[in-house]
C-alpha cells in the first residue's frame, strides 16, 4: 500500500523502488528457506489414533464454527444480493456494464493464462534439479502486482496501453503458482521411464507427449486452478496498466465502491458475488477434468 501510496500520489520513484527493493530481498530469503526446507527428510508419518466419541463431536463443532466464520464474507455477499441491482449494474450508464467487465474478466484471464501455461511448464523443466532457477522464478511472487505493472510500464513504454503488456503481466504474475503445484510431480517422475522410452525409439518430444504429460496432467489441472485463481481477481496491475475500456469485475467493484451512495454499493455486492460464483464454476470444470486424468 505505501508503494502505491507513493506511485500514485507523489511520483516518488526512488522511494518507491527502495521499498520494492527492500520487499524483494526480505521475501527472497524466505523464499530461499522454503526451497531449502523442501528438500528436507521428513519422519514416516504415524497414522492418527481415532478420537472418543464426544472429543470427536466437539472438535467437529468447532471445525464447523471456525469455517463458517471464514466462509462468512461470502454468505453475506449471498444474503445483501438485491436482483434489482444486477439488473442495474448489468445495464448501468454510470459504470462499466456488468456484460463488458464479465467479458474482460473471461478474455483476460483465459488469455494470461494460455501465456503461464507456457511459461509455468518451461520454468517448471528448467527448474528441476537448480535451486537458484527455482528462486528466481519465485521473484514475481516476492513483490505486489502494482510494482509488476509499474515495472512494465518503466521497461516498455512504448507498449503502453497495449493488450500484450496486459496478458504478459498477467502471465507473470500466474506462472509460479502453476509451476510450484508442477514441480514436486515432475520432480517425483522415474527418470527410468524416460530412458526406457528413448530406448524405445522415442524422441525428446515424443516421450514428453506420450510419457511425461499425461503422468503431469494431474499436477497441471491443481496448478492451473491456482493459476486462475489469481488472475479472475487480479486488481493491481490491471489497475495500473488499466483503460477504461478494459474494466474487469474487480475494477468494476473498486469504480463502484468509490462512489457514495447505497445504489453504487448494491451494484459491488451483485458484481462481487458474479466474481464469487464465476470462480467457482471455473474451478469446478478444472476439478472435473482433473478428476478423469487423475
Amino acid at each position: 500500500m505505501e508503494v502505491y501510496t507513493l506511485l500514485a500520489y507523489r511520483l516518488a520513484f526512488p522511494e518507491a523502488s527502495a521499498l520494492m527493493l527492500l520487499q524483494v530481498a526480505t521475501l527472497g530469503g524466505v523464499a530461499l528457506l522454503y526451497l531449502r526446507l523442501q528438500g528436507a527428510v521428513l519422519p514416516p508419518p504415524v497414522p492418527p489414533r481415532p478420537l472418543p466419541r464426544g472429543r470427536g463431536w466437539a472438535l467437529a463443532l468447532g471445525m464447523g464454527v471456525f469455517f463458517l466464520g471464514v466462509y462468512a464474507p461470502l454468505l453475506a455477499l449471498a444474503l445483501r444480493l438485491e436482483p434489482l441491482a444486477l439488473v442495474s449494474a448489468w445495464a448501468s450508464e454510470d459504470f462499466t456494464p456488468l456484460p463488458l467487465a464479465l467479458a474482460n474478466t473471461l478474455r483476460f484471464s483465459l488469455g494470461g493464462l494460455g501465456l503461464a501455461l507456457l511459461l509455468g511448464v518451461a520454468y517448471a523443466f528448467a527448474a528441476r534439479g537448480r535451486l537458484w532457477v527455482d528462486l528466481l522464478g519465485l521473484l514475481p511472487l516476492m513483490v505486489s502486482p502494482v510494482a509488476v505493472g509499474l515495472g512494465y510500464l518503466v521497461a516498455y513504454p512504448g507498449l503502453r496501453g497495449s493488450l500484450l503488456l496486459l496478458l504478459t503481466a498477467y502471465a507473470l504474475l500466474a506462472y509460479p503458482l502453476l509451476a510450484r503445484a508442477l514441480l514436486p510431480a515432475l520432480r517425483g517422475l522415474p527418470p527410468s521411464l524416460l530412458q526406457a522410452a528413448r530406448v524405445l525409439g522415442a524422441g525428446p518430444f515424443r516421450a514428453f507427449f506420450r510419457v511425461e504429460l499425461p503422468l503431469l496432467l494431474p499436477a497441471l489441472s491443481s496448478g492451473t486452478a491456482l493459476a486462475l485463481a489469481a488472475l479472475l481477481g487480479e486488481f493491481g496491475a490491471s489497475l495500473v496498466l488499466w483503460r477504461p475500456e478494459w474494466t474487469t469485475l474487480a475494477l468494476a467493484i473498486y469504480e463502484r465502491l468509490g462512489r457514495p451512495g447505497e445504489g453504487p454499493f448494491r451494484e459491488a455486492v451483485a458484481l462481487a458475488l458474479v466474481l464469487a460464483l464465476l470462480s467457482a464454476g471455473l474451478f469446478y470444470l478444472l476439478d472435473r477434468g482433473r478428476g478423469r486424468f487423475g
